[in-house]
C-alpha cells in the first residue's frame, strides 16, 4: 500500500487555507497574510496539534513557483514591453536601481558579505504583483496610475528573472571571480538566445495548432507541457526552475492566446501559489522573527521610503503628473513574491543568515498591511505633498507634462527624432562600457595587480593603484560621452518643444528652452546613472560610483532649480498677460490668443465652468485639480469680480472662465471633470479595464 502522507499534508494545508482565506477576505485583509498564518499553524514552531511535513510542503511549493512564473510569462511579450517602456521605463529603471542599492547598503549595515547584501538588495527591489492586484481590486486607482504601476511591475518581473538566474549561478558556484561571473553571464545569454530563437519557431505554431482542436483540456495540457519542457531545460543547465517556466510562458504567449490559456491555468496556479506562501510561513520561527523586529522595521522603512521617493521622483521626471507619481510610489511600497524566492536562495547558498530571512518575511507582512492603507489615502497624501512644494516647482509641474507630451508626439520621420535615437544609443553604449570596465577591473584587481607587479617590478599595492588610476582615465571619455549625449538629447528635445523664432524676432521661448535642456539632461543622467551605480557599487571597495553620480547630478539639479525660479517669473508674466486679455473680452473664441501669450509655456486653453457641474461651490484646494487632472489654472475671469490669480481658497462659480495650462490629455481630463454633474467622475477614474491585457488573436488570422 502506498504512503498517503503527501496527500494528507496537501489536504491539511488546503483545508485550513480555504477557511483562513475566506475569513481574511471577509474582513478585507490580504489573503496572502492568511496563507502565511496557515504556515505558522501547520509548521513545527507553534504547539498546535495540526501538522504538515515541512520538506514535503516545500517540494510542493516549488510547483507553485513554477506555475506563478509560467503565468508571469503569459503576461509578458516583446510587443507589450515596447509599449510599456515610454511610460514606465525610466521609472522602473530608477526604482529598481535605487531600491537595489538601498538594500545592498542595508545588508552591509547588517554585517552581511557583499554577495549576501546583493541578495538582500535584489529582494527589496521587486514589489508584489499579488498585493498590488488585490489592493487595486479593493481601491480602484485612476487608469493612469494603473498603467504606470503595471508597467513597472512587468519590468520588475523581467529584471527579477534575470537576477534570479544570475544569483542562482552564484549560489552554486561559491565565491565569484571575474572569470566565473563572465562565464555565468555568457552561459545565460547564450541559453536565452537559443531557447527564444528555437522556441519562437516552434511553440507559437504548436499552440495555435492545438487551439484549432477546440478542446480546453488539450490546450491546457499542451501549454503546461511546453512550460514543463523549458523547466527541464533550465534544470539541465543548472538554472532556476522559475527561469524555464517564465520562458515557456512567454513563448506560449506569442501564440496570441495568452488570455485564454491564463484563464485555464489560473485555478491551478492559485492553489499551488497558496501552498508556496504556506511553505514560507512554515519556515518562520515566531520567536526568531520577534528577535528580528528591529531589522524588519529597518527593511520596512527602506521599502516605504525608498519606493515612495524613487517612484515619485522618477514619475515626475517622466511627466506623468504629481498625483499619478505619488500614488504609484505608494502602491509599489511592499516586498514581492520574488523576495521569498531570492532570499530563500541566499539562505540555502549560505550568503544570507536564516534569521534575516525571518526579518524579510515579517517586513513583507507589515508592508502588505500598509499598502492598502497608503493607496486608500493616496489623494490626500498627494495633496499634502503638493501644498508643501515650493512655488517655483508647483508652477513647473503643470507645464512639464505638456512639454513631454509634445516630445512623445514628435513625427517619426523627423530628423530630430533620429538625433534622439543616436543620443540614446550613445548613452546606452557608454553606460554599458563604464559598467563592464569598472566591474571587470574590480573583480580581477588582485590577480591583475600581482601580474603587473611581477611584469614591471613594483609592489602589488602600487600596481593596484596604477590599475585604478588607469581605469579612471579609461572611464573618463565614456563618462564625458554620457554628459555630451544627455546635453545633445536635451538640446534636440528643447527645440522640438519650443522652436527658435525667425531672425529679427524676440525669442520668448529662450528661458523655457534652457530649462528643458537642463530638465532632460537631469532626467537622462538619473535614468542612466542610478542603474549604473547599482551595477557597479557591489564590486567596488568603497562608494565611489555613488560619489561620482552625486557629483555629476548635483550641479545639474542646482542649475535646474535656479532656472526654475526664472521660469516661475516668466510664467507669472504670461499669466498677467492672460488676465489682461480676459479682462477685455470674455469670449472663449480667443483660445489661440491665450496660447500665443503663453508662448513657451506649453499648451494653453480656456474653459467655462457649467452651471450644473459638481465643482461649483468647491474650493480649488478641495478639488485638487492638478493632482486629479495634471492641468493648472493660471487665471479666472468672473463678471462680478473681474479677473484674478487663483489660490487654493478660491471657490469656483458657475460661468467662471478658466485659463488652463497643461497637456491636451490633462485639459481633456479637466474638461470632463468640469462637465460632470456629480463627483462620480473621481470614482470612475479607477474603473477602467487593465490597459495591458493582450488582445485575443484568432490563430487562423495569425501568420
Amino acid at each position: 500500500m502506498h504512503d498517503p502522507s503527501l496527500v494528507i499534508d496537501l489536504a491539511t494545508v488546503l483545508a485550513l487555507a480555504g477557511v483562513i482565506a475566506a475569513v481574511f477576505r471577509r474582513f478585507g485583509q490580504p489573503v496572502l497574510l492568511g496563507y502565511l498564518a496557515v504556515g505558522l499553524i501547520v509548521g513545527p514552531y507553534l504547539p498546535i496539534p495540526i501538522f504538515a511535513d515541512v520538506a514535503r510542503i516545500h517540494e510542493l511549493s516549488e510547483l507553485g513557483v513554477v506555475l506563478v512564473m509560467f503565468a508571469v510569462g503569459l503576461e509578458f511579450s516583446l510587443r507589450r514591453m515596447l509599449a510599456l517602456l515610454p511610460l514606465a521605463g525610466v521609472t522602473g529603471a530608477v526604482q529598481i536601481a535605487m531600491l537595489g542599492w538601498a538594500g545592498y547598503v542595508l545588508g552591509l549595515a547588517f554585517g552581511m558579505s557583499p554577495i549576501g547584501a546583493v541578495f538582500l538588495g535584489a529582494s527589496l527591489a521587486i514589489s508584489s504583483t499579488m498585493v498590488v492586484a488585490k489592493t487595486f481590486e479593493d481601491t480602484p486607482p485612476p487608469s493612469s496610475v494603473r498603467r504606470m504601476v503595471l508597467g513597472v511591475l512587468v519590468l520588475q518581473d523581467v529584471v527579477a528573472i534575470a537576477m534570479l538566474a544570475a544569483l542562482s549561478g552564484l549560489a552554486t558556484g561559491g565565491s565569484p571571480s571575474g572569470v566565473q561571473l563572465a562565464s555565468i553571464v555568457a552561459r545565460l545569454v547564450l541559453l536565452l538566445i537559443v531557447l527564444i530563437a528555437v522556441g519562437l519557431l516552434i511553440v507559437p505554431v504548436f499552440i495555435r495548432w492545438v487551439h484549432r482542436l477546440r478542446n480546453a483540456e488539450t490546450l491546457l495540457m499542451a501549454s503546461m507541457g511546453v512550460g514543463s519542457a523549458f523547466v527541464l531545460v533550465a534544470y539541465a543547465f543548472e538554472y532556476s526552475l522559475a527561469l524555464g517556466a517564465f520562458l515557456g510562458g512567454m513563448l506560449v504567449a506569442e501564440s496570441g492566446l495568452a488570455k485564454r490559456i491564463e484563464h485555464l491555468v489560473q485555478p491551478v496556479r492559485d492553489i499551488f501559489a497558496a501552498v508556496f506562501f504556506v511553505s514560507v510561513g512554515m519556515s518562520v520561527d515566531p520567536r526568531l522573527a520577534a528577535a528580528q523586529l528591529v531589522p524588519a522595521l529597518a527593511i520596512v522603512a527602506v521599502i516605504l521610503g525608498g519606493q515612495f521617493l524613487s517612484v515619485s521622483f522618477a514619475g515626475l521626471l517622466s511627466g506623468v503628473g504629481l498625483g499619478t507619481a505619488v500614488t504609484a510610489g505608494l502602491a509599489l511600497g511592499q516586498i514581492g513574491e520574488f523576495a521569498f524566492i531570492i532570499t530563500g536562495l541566499g539562505v540555502r547558498s549560505g550568503y544570507v543568515p536564516k534569521d534575516l530571512y525571518a526579518a524579510v518575511v515579517m517586513a513583507a507582512v507589515l508592508t502588505s498591511f500598509t499598502t492598502p492603507l497608503a493607496v486608500a489615502h493616496a489623494a490626500k497624501i498627494a495633496s499634502a505633498v503638493e501644498r508643501r512644494l515650493p512655488d517655483r516647482f508647483r508652477s513647473l509641474l503643470g507645464i512639464y507634462e505638456a512639454w513631454l507630451e509634445q516630445i512623445r508626439h514628435m513625427p517619426t520621420e523627423d530628423r530630430r527624432k533620429r538625433a534622439v535615437r543616436r543620443a540614446l544609443v550613445v548613452l546606452l553604449v557608454d553606460a554599458t562600457g563604464v559598467a563592464v570596465l569598472v566591474n571587470s577591473v574590480a573583480l580581477t584587481l588582485d590577480d591583475a595587480a600581482v601580474w603587473v607587479a611581477q611584469a614591471f617590478g613594483m609592489e602589488p599595492s602600487v600596481a593596484a593603484l596604477v590599475i585604478i588610476v588607469a581605469t579612471a582615465l579609461a572611464s573618463f571619455p565614456l563618462l564625458l560621452g554620457i554628459l555630451r549625449a544627455t546635453g545633445n538629447l536635451g538640446t534636440v528635445l528643447a527645440e522640438v518643444s519650443f522652436p527658435p523664432p525667425p531672425e529679427n524676432q524676440v525669442d520668448m521661448r529662450r528661458e523655457s528652452r534652457r530649462l528643458v535642456v537642463v530638465a532632460i539632461q537631469l532626467l537622462a543622467l538619473v535614468a542612466v546613472g542610478a542603474p549604473l551605480v547599482a551595477l557597479t557599487q557591489p564590486f567596488l571597495p568603497s562608494p565611489w560610483s555613488a560619489i561620482v553620480f552625486v557629483a555629476v547630478v548635483t550641479p545639474c539639479a542646482v542649475y535646474f532649480w535656479r532656472r526654475a525660479e526664472t521660469f516661475h517669473h516668466h510664467l507669472r508674466a504670461g499669466a498677467e498677460a492672460v488676465l489682461a486679455v480676459l479682462a477685455r473680452d470674455h469670449d472663449v473664441s480667443h483660445e489661440k490668443t491665450v496660447a500665443d501669450l503663453l508662448s513657451g509655456l506649453g499648451f494653453a486653453t480656456r474653459m467655462r465652468v457649467p452651471a450644473r457641474s459638481f465643482v461649483v461651490g468647491k474650493t480649488l484646494g478641495e478639488l485638487d485639480l492638478r493632482v486629479h487632472t495634471g492641468a493648472a489654472i493660471l487665471a479666472i475671469a468672473r463678471p462680478e469680480n473681474g479677473v484674478f490669480n487663483p489660490s487654493g481658497h478660491d471657490r469656483l462659480c458657475a460661468g467662471d472662465e478658466l485659463a488652463i495650462a497643461g497637456s491636451p490629455e490633462a485639459a481633456a481630463r479637466l474638461r470632463a471633470m468640469l462637465e460632470a454633474e456629480t463627483d462620480a467622475w473621481l470614482r470612475n477614474q479607477g474603473a477602467s479595464d487593465d490597459d495591458f491585457d493582450d488582445a485575443e488573436v484568432d490563430p487562423s488570422e495569425t501568420p
